[in-house]
């Protein structure tokens, strides 16, 4: 899921990826969030440097690159806004006081919230109205915060989505199998039933297995996708027997 994409407190284990056959008893697709179906509109240092230079903050957009894939790395991505703030606040004192540190925040919690902070893949509007128009049930499983609907709604495409399953609404996040068993019920399958989709080897591809649903790891990688993966969701298609 790229360096937003929530992964929080998560063991770290060996990633393998196995290949998913085409399965005619699917009837229902489940997607990741970030990395998947939308990215941020430019890295995430120049996004944080920019608005915290509003605010008094002159932090060089590499420095501040590092400071949070270092962070997350040790730690996973927040799933709440209390745990983001305490991210954030812990990369920016790593370059002295930030007196309007508060105020930075919330305008840059909400910059995330909408069109501004992310996009759509370009092919994820058309392969979202395909899955519909051949009667797949979709959902979108992940581990973002409360903003999410916000986040679907703003880029237009919360109305493919008959469930959005967060850790909040499950009461589990991922890799933990209750969040895509959720995902199942709300969308009145049997989790066997449901193709998952996203770009973590772990938290999406094994995890869902792990609850038994098929799965998919999506590699947008510049040199293409590993074996079993696919370059983006047009990938999935013939997976589901779609020409």
């Amino acid at each position: 899921m790229g360096i937003l994409a929530p992964r929080f407190r998560h063991v770290q284990v060996r990633r393998r990826v196995y290949p998913v056959a085409v399965s005619s008893a699917l009837k229902a697709v489940a997607f990741d969030a970030v990395g998947t179906l939308f990215h941020s509109r430019g890295s995430i240092g120049e996004i944080y440097r920019t608005i915290g230079l509003k605010y008094g903050a002159d932090v060089p957009a590499p420095d501040l690159q590092r400071g949070f894939e270092r962070h997350i790395a040790a730690m996973g991505t927040p799933i709440d806004k209390g745990d983001w703030k305490a991210l954030v606040e812990t990369v920016f004192l790593e370059y002295g006081r930030f007196p309007r540190f508060d105020d930075f925040f919330e305008e840059v919690y909400r910059f995330f919230q909408s069109d501004r902070g992310w996009m759509c893949y370009s092919e994820t509007e058309q392969v979202l109205q395909t899955l519909g128009d051949h009667r797949f049930k979709l959902a979108v499983v992940s581990n973002f915060d409360e903003r999410l609907l916000g986040v679907l709604a703003n880029l237009r495409i919360d109305r493919h989505f008959a469930a959005v399953v967060t850790p909040d609404s499950a009461g589990e996040a991922k890799p933990g199998a209750g969040i895509f068993i959720d995902a199942s019920a709300q969308l009145d399958v049997r989790p066997e039933e449901t193709l998952f989709v996203g770009d973590d080897p772990f938290l999406d591809v094994q995890a869902a297995r792990s609850a038994g649903m098929k799965a998919v790891l999506v590699n947008r990688g510049p040199r293409g996708p590993q074996a079993g993966a696919v370059a983006d969701l047009c990938g999935i298609l013939p997976i589901l027997g779609i020409e």
